[in-house]
């Protein structure tokens, strides 16, 4: 079959996932032959950037990152309440174009979980140089992280950035 049209495909009376029904709203998706112009909801139209997907994620969403070398435009803030999570921590590779550069700017409640940090100087974890001003009630989250570095810092997480005490 080259191509099939259906408005269901069912295997064993069970829905198949297909480009018409794969589109989730609290799922971003970024992906080596992804493009920042998609929308990013389905595996059929993956953002190419993580910084793309950040710019558009709400509190609630996950953005779903495919294995590849990403070179990024950093820094930038991962959103109050979003995960970034790796297919894996050994074949995930983040990297700033700048390597003179922070990476990653976290809020409240924001994840990280399953990807490689390589080639920054600055810090690859931290909160935003301002500082940030919404209430910190659950803490940024860094988890199954691998870091390459020669001298940045890999979490700088300090309290003293946020103008309301993390509880």
């Amino acid at each position: 079959i080259s191509t099939l049209n259906a408005t269901t495909v069912l295997s064993n009376n069970s829905p198949v996932l297909t480009v018409a029904n794969s589109t989730f709203e609290n799922t971003l998706y970024v992906s080596k032959n992804g493009n920042d112009s998609n929308d990013g909801k389905s595996l059929a139209t993956p953002k190419l950037t993580i910084k793309s997907a950040c710019t558009v994620a709400t509190s609630g969403t996950a953005i779903k990152v495919a294995s590849g070398v990403y070179t990024e435009d950093m820094p930038f803030e991962v959103p109050q309440n979003v995960a970034i999570v790796g297919d894996s921590l050994r074949s995930v590779f983040v990297q700033p174009s700048d390597s003179n550069n922070d990476m990653f700017y976290m809020r409240g409640g924001s994840y990280v979980w399953g990807i490689t940090v390589q080639n920054y100087l600055g810090a690859a974890f931290s909160f935003p140089p301002g500082g940030i001003s919404e209430p910190v009630t659950v803490s940024p989250y860094i988890q199954n992280v691998t870091s390459f570095t020669t001298t940045g810092t890999t979490v700088l997480i300090d309290a003293n950035k946020t103008l309301n005490a993390i509880s």
